[in-house]
């Protein structure tokens, strides 16, 4: 039954894919980009690396929470036990200990995913470069600025 996840964390996989090639072509615009510009592109991509981290975390622990039945729950008289929708079922010392680590560890990194992409959402409107210079950032290509030898044929 595990198997069910893997559609989710298939799609974070592209998802992050796609994002990184956006980021790479992004990134070749590095020398004509002013500071504001570059520093709202290092906050956007750490947020997105950030936000991808949290989503393939929480796939990977909804797919084993599937696998093996529930998340960790309790401990009475050194059985362990995980639960799901109100049923309890015993599990070896190890599985709980994985369940209860990463459980804890959604905790943490949900939160340090919603607030690094709005932190990148924000830098966007924050740091908003002026407009005026756009012919600077993005550069016209050489034919278009008459250096081709062929067009003035």
């Amino acid at each position: 039954m595990w198997y069910v996840g893997l559609p989710l964390i298939a799609g974070v996989i592209l998802f992050a894919t796609f994002g990184a090639i956006a980021g790479w072509q992004y990134t070749r615009r590095w020398p004509w980009l002013d500071w504001r510009q570059r520093l709202q592109m290092i906050i956007g991509g750490v947020g997105f690396c950030l936000f991808t981290l949290a989503m393939l975390n929480f796939a990977l622990f909804w797919t084993m929470g599937v696998a093996i039945g529930g998340t960790a729950d309790k401990v009475e008289n050194g059985r362990f036990f995980i639960v799901s929708h109100g049923r309890h079922t015993e599990v070896s010392e190890e599985v709980w200990t994985c369940s209860y680590y990463h459980t804890r560890s959604v905790w943490i990194t949900h939160p340090v995913g919603m607030l690094s992409i709005a932190a990148a959402f924000l830098s966007a409107r924050l740091l908003k470069a002026d407009s005026s210079n756009a012919k600077e950032i993005y550069p016209e290509p050489r034919h278009a600025q008459g250096n081709d030898k062929s067009a003035i044929a």
